[in-house]
């Protein structure tokens, strides 16, 4: 079974980041859920670690409290984007179909690409540049395998 973002009720973030649910419900009071769970065979609103400390930071006027762990959530969630688009892709057994998947996974590669360089601490962009140039050229390497594409020089 592959790894899927996990979504949490309101209680459930106010236990999971150690806030009282009447922070985390107000934070949230204008997001929109980013799913559903069922709790007591009972349908109801859940959001992502990563929205959820969003609109925390947001609320907290991006005091800096939940900074750290938003970037890393944000890298997270986009990285989950990336796995689920390549799993869909090596799924596709036609080559036609997944070059028509190139459209939905580039822009989460980009969304990725972007997430780890602002995860970078402020000062230390140059250092996570290697890892972030080499870790996108890896994604967008398979991507062009799956595709039976080849770069070419002009």
């Amino acid at each position: 079974m592959g790894m899927r973002p996990t979504l949490f009720s309101l209680n459930d973030l106010a236990v999971e980041l150690g806030v009282r649910i009447s922070t985390i419900s107000a934070a949230l009071r204008s997001v929109p859920p980013d799913g559903s769970i069922e709790i007591k065979a009972q349908s109801c609103d859940a959001w992502r670690l990563a929205t959820a400390l969003r609109a925390l930071s947001r609320r907290n006027g991006n005091s800096g409290h939940y900074t750290n762990l938003e970037r890393a959530a944000a890298v997270e969630a986009a990285l989950d984007d990336v796995i689920d688009g390549f799993r869909r892709l090596e799924a596709e057994p036609d080559v036609g179909d997944r070059r028509k998947l190139v459209g939905e996974i580039g822009p989460c590669i980009g969304a990725l690409d972007r997430a780890i360089e602002a995860s970078a601490p402020d000062g230390l962009g140059e250092v996570v540049r290697p890892f972030r140039d080499r870790v996108i050229g890896e994604l967008i390497g398979r991507l062009l395998d799956a595709c039976d594409w080849e770069l070419s020089v002009a």
